[in-house]
């Protein structure tokens, strides 16, 4: 930075350098990474019907980013660890290493021709098999009808299109000619129904549905159905053409290319392609076959061609070609042992196990096909047919057979199972438990043992259980009616406090206080109540264990009845925390209570008694009967009330939070759902146990609540300290400017973030709740307390990283502010660069926390690594003009040519910086037009603004003046102008005067030459031209006189111009004009 007038600290300075030391390195491994893919592989996107931008997009990049994730990975932890610059790379070294690997790499290609002579004509429905020696040019055939390779001369014509036309979209040819390689190129990152359904989704557009089912459909065709979801390194070589031919088909082509493709097959393999390709044959599929299988041949084509140095030499009829063939060189060909069929392994295998003392598996029915198949295709070639008879004759000859092993099929592996399947076992799990219980209660109501009914001892406790109940009711009764006003005089209290808004914690601490008075008041007389019983029971077991099912049932229902008060309050509304009209609130209160009296008392006084002082089976019947009617009744009153309760939750949620308007509106909608859910499960648990189920919903009901509200509670403080800032000193915020906005952006993040932990928090305990699910177990166990450390490890990094950049980001910021002791502003390039520094570091900051959160929460980072190179690939393929212009706008920035503010010309363009971002300036002209103008279109470019100003301010005068009388009446105009103290300010040193500079027939030119600060030079100028003006006037100093001459036909003409001429006397001859 010893060139600028920036100064950035050592660690600013050590970022920057690691940055711009390991964008190298990345790139380079980019360029590795790209350039290791086969190139087999863009032919193969580029062969279904692909451009080269999408084959470079889905196959090449995929591919790439796979092999660039080791490399990345490391390069990334050096980049980590290195704290300072440790290499410097000098620009000649530069320069050179950059020109040897342009000369390595860019090199032309040598044009040659593969393919010398060629007429052939193919007809629709065909089979064309091309044979001949290595190099004689049938690959180069094949890759010139799917536009592969260029052709340098001749017409080639595919289904009417001439495919060396350069107007011809390559494209719509090699959608119609589907193409099969010899080394199958997969796409390895795909799977084999995924690299099938690859050309009909990017070629033809299809959808994903549609593409997969064609795709299912050719694999099964193909006979690989069940390996649809296997990646090709987990297929053998002939299952891995067998899905390259599927792939081919899968775009539907009206033809297919075949280069070689069992020439990388074991003999055993190869007959899995060719009977795949015999089926299409059988078809009526066009093919064009490159193979070396001549029994093949002779089996499926209907021509076959030799070529033979890139000219055809036969082409006829596959059988006379086969067996008699009529030139020398075909002849040779087809006497080499590479162009028999040989006899697949497992024919061998099974010809020759006859000796083994294990004996072999039973071959499958497919198996045996294949070897029939393979035994006709050699018995058919004469050659092949003499090479089979000596080996059979060797085997026969030898004593010593090999021993076969036998092969054991590998154990079955468990599939997984579909969605569909397991909500099948659930459901069946849950109903055959449903089942089980209901037969259970059938069981014990049939075999209850039956008990004789004491009429004498029932109605004698009865007695005592009603003066009890009585007794209490009476209390509980006296008591509540001594209270109200209290309770009346503390809503008073509590609602004039929340108009005064001195205090919103009142209304809501007394909504409280009023409650734990009416549960006092509950404790108290379940006190008196169990005072009574034990004088009222007179020691009876019978009759203290009836008073003590009703103390407890009134105590459980009296409770539920306090919270339906704390909600509704029907009495006094100045308690109630929810805006209910008085209506509905009594209307809900009274039949909520009563819900609650006939469930409580029948389930917990009723059916006990029932059971154990008339008739189990009663008991059972009457519980039965009992919770029939609640649930129907509670049905009745949720779906009567439905859309009125939901349009006043709907009213709520508008005047409410909106984060609490989201749950209110979600509850709005599944309210009635959840409501008839709750009574239903009260009913069936009524039936398996009556004794624990209300219990067992009170308390799950209770501590619902209890979260529900403490967690609204949190939320709602939360909610209201988000709304609040914080406010710095005026020294800070002068210091550090945007300290206070990003404190406060900090902070209010939190804040959501604990808000919304607060509600996942709820949520688990709301399912603990219920039973479904045990959170203590959860957080005392592996995976809770995993989750607890890691959300916690999240925290401090998330924290540590925000006090990092807020650092950082404070301390750019402060150097960007005017400082407090009257240092001045930063110039507009230091801004400039200062800026980009913080988007550097930002990016960063935000990329190293990001990776460190994701390896946190147990993501494998190695991907994503790789992914940090995708911005390099792309750059590389196509985007050089961005390159130029980060490159250019960073060296035009550094060598400060311009700034926000200058006034300068780029190209045709003149006007004042208004924006320079790293990408591109914005220039606004003096009409008012903006134009953004990237730094690479940007050759050359004046500033106006860069030290002085200067103007040349030229005056003509008429050639018949005094030269002396006009110089020096210039040096009297500029005497004037600088004698005038705004002007003489904007002048720097004294006016150049040059005299004479230029003399034409009609006029004279004298100079003047003004240097002035910047931009004030058409001040200056214009000043100039005023006061010249006034002075030449004053002077009588003529300014140049236009001459205009008619010539007209004729000899009048000529006397006219000679009186003319003769008239002028002294005038000089002018030039006419027009």
């Amino acid at each position: 930075m010893a060139f600028t007038d920036l100064r950035i600290d050592p660690f600013s300075a050590a970022v920057v350098t690691i940055m711009i030391n390991s964008g190298a390195y990345i790139a380079e491994i980019t360029r590795g990474a790209v350039l290791s893919i086969h190139k087999g592989f863009q032919e193969a996107g580029l062969a279904l019907g692909l451009s080269k931008r999408e084959t470079i997009r889905h196959v090449i990049m995929p591919l790439a980013l796979r092999r660039m994730l080791p490399p990345l990975g490391n390069q990334w932890i050096i980049s980590i660890k290195d704290t300072s610059l440790f290499i410097v790379i000098g620009v000649a070294e530069l320069t050179r290493q950059g020109q040897e690997i342009i000369a390595g790499n860019f090199r032309a290609l040598e044009i040659w021709s593969a393919v010398a002579v060629f007429y052939l004509i193919i007809t629709l429905g065909e089979v064309v098999v091309i044979i001949g020696p290595s190099g004689s040019g049938k690959s180069t055939l094949l890759r010139c009808i799917n536009k592969l390779e260029e052709i340098t001369s001749g017409d080639l014509i595919v289904d009417g299109l001439k495919v060396n036309d350069p107007k011809v979209d390559d494209r719509l040819i090699r959608q119609e000619a589907g193409m099969v390689f010899q080394q199958f190129y997969l796409f390895p990152h795909l799977t084999a129904l995924e690299n099938v359904a690859f050309g009909p989704i990017r070629v033809r557009g299809m959808k994903k549905d549609a593409a997969e089912k064609l795709a299912k459909e050719l694999l099964a065709k193909v006979g690989l159905a069940e390996r649809a979801h296997h990646y090709p390194s987990e297929l053998s070589g002939g299952q891995q053409q067998r899905v390259a031919i599927a792939r081919a088909l899968a775009v539907k082509p009206k033809m297919m290319l075949f280069d070689e493709p069992t020439s990388a097959l074991d003999p055993e393999l190869r007959h899995e392609v060719l009977k795949v390709m015999q089926d299409l044959a059988e078809e009526g599929m066009t093919m064009v076959i490159v193979t070396h299988e001549v029994g093949f041949a002779a089996k499926v084509a209907s021509r076959l061609i030799f070529i033979d140095k890139g000219r055809v030499a036969e082409d006829g009829n596959p059988q006379e070609l086969i067996d008699n063939p009529p030139s020398p060189r075909l002849r040779d060909l087809m006497s080499l042992p590479g162009h028999a069929v040989t006899l697949p392994a497992a024919a061998v295998a099974a010809s020759t196990s006859q000796g083994s003392t294990a004996p072999p598996a039973e071959p499958s029915v497919e198996e045996k096909k294949k070897a029939y198949s393979a035994l006709a295709d050699v018995l058919d070639n004469p050659k092949s047919r003499g090479e089979l008879i000596e080996q059979l004759r060797k085997v026969a000859a030898d004593d010593t057979s090999p021993t076969v092993p036998a092969i054991a099929p590998p154990d079955a592996l468990p599939e997984d199972k579909t969605v569909p399947e397991n909500v099948t076992d659930v459901s069946r799990r849950y109903g055959g438990e449903l089942t089980q219980r209901f037969e259970l209660l059938q069981q014990n109501i049939a075999s209850a043992p039956r008990k004789a009914f004491n009429q004498r001892t029932f109605f004698n406790a009865l007695s005592h259980f009603a003066m009890l109940a009585s007794a209490v009711f009476v209390f509980y009764f006296l008591l509540r009616a001594c209270v109200r006003p209290l309770w009346a005089k503390m809503g008073d209290w509590g609602r004039r406090k929340n108009r005064d808004h001195t205090n919103w914690l009142h209304l809501p601490m007394t909504i409280l206080g009023a409650f734990a008075v009416d549960i006092l008041l509950l404790a108290l007389t379940l006190f008196v109540g169990q005072l009574l019983s034990d004088k009222m029971n007179a020691g009876n077991a019978t009759i203290a264990r009836q008073q003590g099912l009703f103390l407890n049932a009134f105590g459980l229902i009296e409770f539920f009845k306090a919270v339906l008060r704390l909600i509704f309050s029907p009495r006094f509304p100045a308690l109630r925390p929810f805006p209910i009209g008085d209506q509905g609130a009594r209307y809900w209160s009274l039949r909520l209570s009563w819900l609650s009296t006939i469930i409580g008392y029948g389930l917990l006084v009723v059916v006990p008694i029932l059971a154990n002082q008339v008739n189990a089976q009663i008991s059972a019947m009457v519980n039965v009967v009992v919770m029939l009617l609640i649930t129907v009744w509670a049905l009745y009153l949720i779906f009567h009330n439905k859309r009125a309760i939901q349009q006043s939750l709907i009213h709520l949620a508008d005047r409410s939070m909106s984060f609490f308007s989201l749950f209110i509106r979600a509850f709005a909608l599944v309210w009635h759902w959840l409501a008839c859910l709750y009574f239903v499960v009260l009913f069936f648990l009524s039936l398996f146990d009556p004794g624990n189920s209300l219990k067992f919903m009170m308390g799950a009901s209770l501590h619902s609540l209890t979260i529900i509200g403490v967690a609204a509670f949190i939320s709602g403080m939360l909610s209201r300290w988000i709304a609040k800032t914080i406010t710095l000193s005026p020294q800070v915020q002068r210091n550090y400017p945007e300290l206070q906005k990003r404190l406060n952006g900090w902070i209010s993040v939190s804040l959501k973030l604990a808000r919304i932990l607060t509600v996942c928090v709820a949520v688990m305990l709301l399912l603990d709740a219920w039973g479904l699910f045990d959170a203590w177990q959860w957080l005392t166990q592996g995976a809770g307390e995993k989750t607890v450390d890691i959300l916690i490890r999240i925290v401090l990094i998330l924290f540590f990283s925000a006090v990092g950049w807020t650092l950082l980001a404070s301390l750019i910021e402060n150097r960007l502010a005017s400082d407090i002791h009257g240092r001045p502003m930063p110039s507009a390039r230091a801004r400039t660069l200062l800026t980009l520094f913080r988007n550097a570091l930002a990016v960063v900051i935000s990329t190293i926390t990001i990776m460190i959160l994701l390896s946190e929460i147990g993501v494998n980072i190695a991907p994503l690594l790789a992914g940090a190179g995708a911005l390099g690939l792309a750059i590389s393929f196509g985007s050089q003009t961005l390159v130029k212009d980060i490159i250019t706008g960073i060296f035009i920035q550094f060598e400060n040519g311009m700034n926000t503010g200058d006034y300068v010309t780029i190209g045709a363009i003149t006007g004042t910086v208004e924006k320079m971002s790293i990408r591109s300036v914005g220039v606004r002209q003096d009409t008012g037009a903006y134009h953004i103008i990237p730094w690479s279109s940007i050759t050359t470019f004046a500033n106006f603004v860069r030290g002085i100003g200067s103007f040349v301010a030229n005056y003509d005068v008429d050639r018949q003046e005094d030269v002396d009388n006009a110089n020096r009446v210039l040096k009297e105009a500029v005497e004037a102008l600088m004698s005038q103290e705004d002007i003489r300010m904007l002048v720097i040193g004294e006016p150049l005067f040059s005299g004479i500079v230029g003399l034409t027939n009609q006029a004279f030119t004298v100079r003047v030459t003004f240097t002035t600060l910047p931009l004030k030079q058409w001040t200056v100028r214009y000043a100039l031209d005023g006061m010249v003006k006034k002075h030449f006037d004053e002077a009588g100093i003529r300014p140049p006189v236009q001459t205009v001459q008619v010539m007209q036909p004729g000899a009048d003409a000529v006397q006219a111009l000679q009186a003319s001429d003769a008239a002028a006397g002294a005038l000089p001859p002018a030039s006419p004009t027009r």
